[in-house]
């Protein structure tokens, strides 16, 4: 049995991909296999000679594991396998696809950094063992900064990443746990959150959600705007997650809180509350 290590490049259409769908999950439905030796680079759409790809993964191991090995850092790892009679021949490169067939990393097999070729033939199987990982920040309530909200005047607030898990074990993971079935929503707390990362707490209220992501930018927004007819309350900051009216399980994997104290919203006031996140490789 052989076996080694290669680095892999996630492409910009990756990060394109997990922004605009907010699903780490479905990332790696498929690894492809190729004969091209071209050096791998951000902008490449497919691999350069494809002649195999799998979904398998032969029952060798389990489909994937996610493991949180420290506070925000999140390794994901899926093993795929081809068969005896697959993928034979000289292969050079290989690549990451999502559930639908959109390549997300490209890479060559290396030794030690320099290209190499491995030779499958109709004797061996080949297991490919894809490994993620994501790093969340921050982790600890950040320092208190200061942004201004029209009317209102400046706020000092702090930020913190929560920690939460969703039923299947992913939340934050899954970019502030909002897959594509959760709500996606901004919820206000009426006290001061708990902004430990072990807490999860989600405010009260379903309101607003992400912007349409527009691609090559690598970051999304969201935003939440309460007309004056509604959520006439005293506000102590917000999270993003999923809707906590909807689900009973909800949780809060994004938080903000208002530091120098609250934001009273009542009738005389169109409350609007944005948020950023960036991705980087």
């Amino acid at each position: 049995m052989q076996q080694g290590e290669c680095q892999n490049l996630i492409l910009d259409q990756g990060l394109n991909y997990i922004l605009s769908s907010l699903n780490m999950r479905s990332i790696c439905g498929y690894i492809a296999v190729g004969t091209s030796s071209t050096a791998p680079a951000y902008g490449q759409t497919s691999l350069g000679a494809q002649i195999a790809e799998t979904a398998d993964n032969l029952e060798i191991q389990d489909k994937y594991t996610l493991t949180r090995t420290a506070n925000g850092v999140f390794t994901l790892v899926f093993f795929k396998a081809f068969d005896y009679h697959q993928a034979n021949g000289n292969l050079t490169e290989f690549g990451a696809k999502t559930i639908g067939g959109l390549l997300i990393t490209r890479s060559l097999f290396t030794n030690l950094g320099n290209p190499i070729t491995i030779t499958k033939t109709s004797d061996t199987r080949l297991l490919l063992t894809y490994t993620f990982t994501l790093v969340l920040s921050p982790v600890v309530e950040t320092a208190a900064n200061t942004f201004n909200i029209a009317g209102m005047g400046n706020i000092d607030s702090s930020i913190v990443f929560t920690g939460a898990q969703d039923n299947f074990g992913w939340g934050d993971a899954d970019l502030f746990g909002c897959t594509a079935d959760k709500g996606k929503a901004f919820n206000l707390y009426t006290s001061a959150p708990n902004m430990s990362y072990a807490n999860s707490t989600p405010g009260s209220g379903n309101y607003g959600g992400p912007i349409t992501y527009t691609a090559g930018t690598f970051y999304r927004d969201w935003s939440c705007e309460i007309p004056p007819t509604g959520a006439d309350m005293t506000i102590y900051g917000y999270s993003i997650g999923e809707d906590a009216g909807a689900n009973a399980n909800s949780k809060s994997c994004f938080k903000v809180k208002f530091t120098s104290g609250s934001i009273v919203k009542n009738k005389d006031y169109r409350l609007t509350l944005n948020c950023r996140v960036s991705l980087t490789r």
